[in-house]
């Protein structure tokens, strides 16, 4: 069986085409540098720190995400958690998650922006001149869009038969209402055990999918390599200059290489 942290970030990425952090808690921004390794993004700075200015665009129209591991996970609402009248509090519903087998995933955000970094070519003029000067590593990486939710809740399962029921409010929305939509997030209540991942935020600041971009060489060709006066001794990749490439999937799960 995969950890649950590949198993995660492969079907958020499967069904959003996002990279998803790992914790899903883990905070992020515009322009953080780092290396993307194992299903993980490891951040070591971030553009600022680095002396380098960019612009960002506006946040795009707010969106609800919703996401449950197909067949795997069995999702309830009832009014029967009912808060008393008169206390100015909006009366709340009990969410039912059970999860059918472990690492299993239940994601509901609402209120989710995307930002990303839109000055892309003056970036790659200002990173191509630190890759010249030694100071950008070919392998760092830089995260160039990110989504920033509103309330979320993100459950992973650590095994089957995880059951989770949690206090939730309904916005704006009559009863019966589907899961999906907009929910205002209450507090945890009832039966919960074994979750790998637990995340609930009542009013919003996760950063929990991201794109990312790495300075890359692309091969113009074979070229002839000349030898002391020898005419030909070989042949080598002709380089052009780096530009600024998405990181692909295949990049972002590579294995670490460890040296011993």
């Amino acid at each position: 069986m995969k950890p649950v942290f590949k198993q995660y970030t492969r079907e958020m990425h499967k069904k959003f085409d996002y990279f998803a952090t790992w914790q899903p808690n883990a905070a992020l921004s515009l322009g953080d540098v780092g290396i993307v390794r194992g299903h993980q993004f490891d951040r070591i700075t971030s553009l600022a720190d680095m002396g380098v200015s960019f612009a960002s665009s506006a946040a795009g129209p707010q969106s609800t995400l919703s996401y449950a591991s197909d067949g795997q996970v069995e999702v309830s609402l009832s009014p029967e958690a009912q808060l008393p009248v008169g206390l100015g509090i909006e009366p709340a519903l009990l969410l039912s998650v059970t999860f059918t087998r472990s690492q299993a995933t239940y994601f509901q955000a609402v209120r989710c922006e995307t930002r990303r970094i839109d000055d892309v070519l003056a970036l790659e003029g200002r990173l191509r001149a630190l890759t010249d000067s030694g100071e950008w590593r070919g392998e760092y990486t830089v995260v160039t869009e990110l989504v920033r939710t509103g309330p979320a809740i993100i459950l992973v399962s650590g095994r089957a038969g995880t059951r989770v029921e949690l206090q939730v409010s309904a916005e704006l929305a009559p009863l019966p209402q589907p899961v999906g939509a907009a929910l205002e997030l209450g507090t945890a209540t009832g039966a919960e055990s074994s979750l790998a991942a637990r995340v609930i935020v009542p009013e919003g600041g996760l950063t929990p999918l991201f794109r990312a971009s790495a300075m890359r060489r692309k091969a113009l060709g074979r070229r002839r390599l000349r030898v002391r006066s020898h005419p030909v001794a070989g042949e080598s990749e002709a380089l052009a200059a780096p530009s600024l490439t998405p990181v692909s999937w295949d990049e972002f799960t590579r294995e670490p290489v460890h040296k011993v």
